[in-house]
């Protein structure tokens, strides 16, 4: 599972993230919860493989699908 959050403490905010073996995967996920400010906001993405090679799409469905999750809750 690859995730990323960023979370206010003491007036700044803290970014973490975790790749869970998709390398570059947490980036990803930062960027977008980055460019849309968010503040404390986790976002996980669970992903198995189905038998396809997906390459750099993959980073294009993980920002997609952050972005996505972000419109729901605003």
């Amino acid at each position: 599972m690859s995730w990323a959050c960023r979370i206010v403490r003491n007036n700044r905010i803290d970014d973490m993230k975790g790749d869970g073996g998709e390398s570059g995967a947490g980036n990803a996920i930062l960027d977008v919860l980055r460019k849309s400010s968010a503040e404390n906001t986790l976002v996980a993405v669970a992903r198995w493989y189905g038998g396809k090679h997906l390459g750099g799409l993959r980073f294009r469905i993980y920002r997609k699908l952050t972005s996505e999750m972000l419109e729901k809750i605003n």
